[in-house]
């Protein structure tokens, strides 16, 4: 993995635990941060690196076309 992967890796699996954490946060803290649009976000950013290839390795890598 080149060094998009690890940081990108690293990202989704904070998104994981953001939105386990909010499983189980108060109230307020679900409306400050609703689960929903964090899920949202959590899989806009899982298509888009996807699609880049950004988890990718070796020629189909977004590091190695750039």
């Amino acid at each position: 993995m080149a060094a998009f992967a690890h940081p990108l890796s690293a990202c989704l699996q904070n998104f994981v635990s953001l939105l386990a954490d909010l499983s189980t946060a108060v109230h307020e803290h679900r409306v400050s941060m609703p689960p929903e649009k964090v899920r949202n976000e959590y899989s806009r950013l899982k298509t888009r690196s996807g699609d880049l290839g950004a988890l990718q390795s070796g020629r189909s890598s977004l590091a190695f076309r750039l």
